[in-house]
């Protein structure tokens, strides 16, 4: 199963509106969703604070700040059918 990874926080509109989109798309096309929240200090947190809502597709970045639902659906039928995933 594909595994598509919300790189989130608390209090964040646009994660929000991110994950509102996964959900959409997902009721059309399965797939794991993990939420990953940003913990200060650390070495996540770090590198995402400033591009947060980061979303993740297999290990590999998709998007960040904000996603299509038509670019992700397009992007999962795509890597499950084994096209290449860029």
């Amino acid at each position: 199963m594909i595994l598509v990874e919300l790189i989130t926080k608390k209090e964040c509109p646009l994660c929000n509106e991110a994950r509102d989109v996964l959900l959409s798309v997902r009721n059309k096309f399965p797939f794991e969703l993990k939420e990953t929240y940003l913990e200060p200090g650390t070495s996540t947190e770090e590198r995402y604070r400033v591009d947060i809502p980061v979303i993740n597709i297999n290990g590999l970045f998709f998007a960040r700040h904000s996603i299509s639902g038509e670019a992700l659906y397009a992007y999962l039928r795509q890597i499950s059918s084994g096209g290449k995933s860029t």
